[in-house]
């Protein structure tokens, strides 16, 4: 039979089929590498605190909270294998601890913490139930017995505080079912901070020192106890949430404990490893904070703050208050970064030599993630990825399509989940859209609107919320 014309004689029907096979394995073997460093991407930094469950270009509302589940948002809400967890007061001021299904809003556990409270029945505004992750647990602290609080001098009608509890008890649960491991009565007016398979909690006592103690989260074996001098806490912190609470505030491996602008920072075998003596002649507004790993003074009345060191000695910032990264992995801890003195750009501060590393007034600063050595700033115009050593700019992010291109004025949101960096802003028309940028090369990978009724997102463990300007409805994305 005759070949067909154009047919080279050796293209054999065997020979196409294994060459096909050839072609689809590689294609499998190559979608399989990309598969596996999506994962390995995912892995890599999903413990890092502010990256959120992978993104995609059919970003939309996953679902919409009801007030409860709004409430446990709210609240803190954490990850535990796979599961939001955190706690709320009900209506009639009932505390539980509740388990969400990220994607679906399910409510996988739900556990009763107390009884009903008829203070709490009849507040509007009713108080959180602080909790934290440990070891696969979860740690809260549960109020009860609650009365109204003193009000404040010069307090007017319908600025009353919030009510106080006249109990409190710490309770461990274990996060994936719900199940109650032990509970233990606590001092009102404590805080916590769970920390690998301890809980640190602290408490101002009234010569106003600080206690704090570590306990195994399983067992409640106390592992140590420290108590800082008389005079530590500071009064502008009595009302902190109505009861005078400390926070506790991890630094590296260790803790801050402070309370107004006196604190102990404290190794995780509770070595002191600094103390900071409030200031007695200065702002009364002035706090401890931490930025970076780094422990700062500052004032809401003073535009620059101060960086303590360990002798309790103290440098002046430049300008500013240092800004807080949306997600940060640790990496060039020294690195501060503080509003331009010149414009509305960005300057990278060193805080191990008290210098100005570098200046880059040419970049507008809303947001800013650390992940594995590089700064990802994100503004209006896109991101641009710096070399955190001396501020060059390893890439500007592919320009949008023109109708995706976000305001000037617009000041924008950032979320990452280790793969994609999202820069959400308001177009000059139209909804607000998602621009999804590469982290190896700016690339524009995707871009998605918001659903009509979003105007804004948040990050809320790994959960994105979305949230329309004026309408109660919030909304979760994914």
């Amino acid at each position: 039979r005759p070949r067909r014309a154009g047919r080279p004689s050796w293209l054999r029907p065997r020979t196409l089929v294994a060459g096909v096979l050839v072609v689809v394995a590689g294609l499998a073997g190559t979608q399989a590498v990309l598969d596996a460093r999506e994962r390995a991407a995912d892995a890599r930094f999903a413990d890092v605190p502010g990256v959120v469950a992978p993104l995609s270009p059919d970003l939309g509302v996953l679902w919409r909270p009801r007030p409860e589940q709004m409430d446990v948002l709210w609240s803190g809400l954490q990850e535990a294998g796979g599961l939001g967890v955190g706690a709320r007061f009900d209506e009639s001021g009932a505390p539980s601890a509740v388990a969400l299904d990220p994607r679906t809003g399910d409510i996988v556990w739900s556990v009763p913490l107390g009884d009903a409270d008829p203070v709490l029945a009849d507040t509007l505004i009713l108080p959180r139930v602080p909790c934290d992750v440990s070891d696969g647990l979860l740690v809260c602290l549960v109020g009860s017995a609650y009365g109204p609080a003193t009000p404040r001098e010069g307090s007017v009608e319908g600025d009353e505080p919030a009510p106080v509890p006249g109990r409190a008890e710490l309770v461990v649960l274990d996060a994936s079912d719900g199940a109650v491991v032990r509970r233990a009565p606590e001092e009102v007016g404590t805080t916590l901070l769970a920390l690998g398979d301890v809980v640190v909690t602290a408490r101002v006592e009234p010569d106003a020192s600080i206690a704090v103690r570590t306990l195994d989260a399983r067992s409640g074996d106390e592992a140590w106890t420290h108590t800082t001098p008389p005079g530590t806490a500071t009064p502008s912190d009595a009302e902190l949430g109505g009861d005078g609470a400390p926070a506790v505030t991890p630094v590296g491996d260790a803790v801050l404990v402070h309370a107004g602008d006196g604190g102990v920072r404290l190794a995780a075998d509770g070595t002191v490893e600094a103390t900071y003596a409030p200031v007695t002649d200065g702002d009364e507004d002035a706090a401890l904070t931490v930025a970076r790993g780094h422990v700062l003074r500052h004032s809401d009345g003073r535009g620059a703050g101060e960086l303590l060191a360990d002798d309790g000695t103290s440098t002046a910032l430049p300008a500013g208050s240092p800004h807080q990264l949306s997600v940060d992995d640790g990496t060039e801890p020294d690195l501060l970064l503080l509003p331009s003195r010149s414009g509305d750009g960005l300057d990278g501060w060193d805080a191990r030599t008290s210098r100005l590393r570098w200046s880059r007034p040419d970049v507008p600063y809303s947001g800013a993630a650390m992940l594995d050595g590089t700064l990802y700033v994100a503004n209006a115009g896109g991101a641009v990825a710096l070399d955190p050593a001396d501020g060059t700019t390893r890439w500007r992010s592919e320009a949008p399509p023109a109708g995706s291109s976000l305001a000037v004025s617009s000041t924008v949101s950032l979320l990452t989940d280790g793969r994609v960096l999202g820069v959400v802003g308001q177009r000059v028309s139209g909804p607000p859209v998602v621009l999804a940028f590469t982290l190896s090369d700016g690339r524009l990978a995707w871009t998605a609107e918001l659903p009509g009724d979003v105007q804004s997102v948040l990050v809320a463990g790994r959960v994105v919320i979305g949230w329309g300007r004026g309408a109660p409805e919030r909304a979760v994305l994914g």
